[in-house]
């Protein structure tokens, strides 16, 4: 059954990753972001301002969009990685090239984009590592996705058939601004 939904999801993914290329990639490959011209465009907005602490999100904010490479990270958590200190170390590697991607950008006369955002089963998580979390509205798509997330989570996780089974965790969006993120994960004045 997992390689079943191993399959499908890399299929997903490859299919995904049709929408955009994503520009920067975390060194030990577990996570990738993805520039999104308005956050209005991604599934799943509100269409209402959201205020993740020192930035608000509008329709039209140029976000960068988080991905988790399931494959990738499968293959490290079972080998014995610990997925706290996994997703720490991808999230400091991200801060370095989001400064460097800041500055260039800036250099250039570019907008940058002012958030990271993800939709994911994960709240408790995301909430860990200083994301804020809403509730993703109801409907056909929220339903198809968050069973497919709980599909994931089955396969790639080496606890998701319990957490399948026992936790019914609802969809969410999350954020965190460029700005927080490189404090908390990077230098002090990074991404500024």
């Amino acid at each position: 059954m997992r390689e079943v939904v191993c399959r499908l999801a890399d299929t997903i993914f490859h299919y995904d990753l049709k929408r955009g290329a994503p520009v920067l990639v975390s060194a030990n490959g577990i996570l990738l972001l993805r520039p999104i011209s308005a956050y209005g465009d991604l599934p799943y907005v509100s269409h209402e301002s959201w205020c993740t602490g020192d930035t608000t999100i509008t329709n039209d904010t140029p976000v960068l969009e988080i991905h988790i490479v399931n494959k990738a990270l499968a293959r490290v958590m079972y080998a014995g990685g610990n997925w706290q200190k996994l997703f720490e170390e991808a999230f400091y590697s991200l801060a370095t090239q989001l400064s460097a991607r800041t500055t260039n950008r800036n250099a250039a006369g570019q907008p940058m984009e002012t958030a990271l955002v993800a939709t994911t089963i994960l709240r408790r998580e995301a909430e860990f590592f200083g994301f804020c979390a809403r509730d993703v509205p109801q409907g056909v798509h929220h339903s198809l996705d968050r069973f497919f997330r709980r599909l994931y989570l089955f396969a790639y996780h080496p606890e998701g058939a319990r957490r399948v089974l026992k936790e019914h965790e609802p969809l969410v969006q999350t954020a965190i601004s460029v700005k927080k993120f490189c404090r908390k994960y990077g230098q002090h004045n990074a991404c500024e």
